[in-house]
């Protein structure tokens, strides 16, 4: 009985959670990256009750790269979906951006006033074709993982306006060149976040 009184609630929290959850709406789009001279395809989560809202309400953009790994980005995904249910963060627009060439698409480039393709199509292409149907209020959130996680540091030295905040998992590419540039084009710390390791140590 102890036990069933402690799982109950759990299981209540947890059905929740899937109740919520799958009253999202999911869509997939499709264009013309300028940037990348291509057809490209993002994953667009909306909240519940997207589709009733007002054109006076905007929600966050939270951008979740290296969409094309189900098992990589879902647990971004998750953890999103979970802050949102218990309301430690508002529920905005969550947006999967796969990548078809992770090494090339995210590699810090030796000339740091190199433009990366990737860093226009997010900056420029995607808030351009959600502008229409997902209106952003102006707080974008990247979060990336590896060599992903370095182009988002890249990403946010290169438009740091563009960014309220960006996560950083493991960054493992030119991670000395970024942090030079971070100083260079006073990117505020702030806006920052890294965490690095594994959980090898603990297996």
């Amino acid at each position: 009985m102890y036990v069933t009184k402690r799982i109950l609630p759990l299981l209540l929290i947890l059905f929740s959670i899937s109740d919520s959850i799958s009253a999202q709406s999911i869509d997939t789009l499709e264009f013309y990256s300028k940037a990348f001279e291509t057809n490209r395809k993002i994953v667009v989560h909306t909240p519940e009750f997207f589709k009733y809202q007002t054109e006076e309400v905007k929600r966050p953009l939270y951008l979740l790269l290296d969409a094309q790994h189900e098992w990589l980005v879902n647990p971004a995904l998750s953890t999103i979906e979970y802050l949102t249910f218990t309301k430690e963060i508002p529920p905005g627009i969550i947006v999967e951006i796969p990548l078809e060439d992770r090494i090339a698409e995210c590699a810090i480039p030796d000339d740091g006033e190199a433009t990366l393709a990737l860093h226009k199509f997010i900056t420029e292409e995607v808030i351009e074709v959600l502008e229409p149907s997902y209106p952003s209020n102006g707080f974008n959130l990247l979060v990336g993982h590896s060599m992903s996680a370095s182009f988002a540091l890249y990403s946010l030295a290169h438009s740091p306006d563009f960014y309220s905040a960006v996560f950083a998992h493991s960054p493992m590419d030119e991670l000395e060149t970024l942090v030079t540039w971070m100083s260079l084009y006073s990117v505020p710390t702030d806006k920052i976040f890294i965490s690095v390791g594994g959980a090898h140590q603990s297996k």
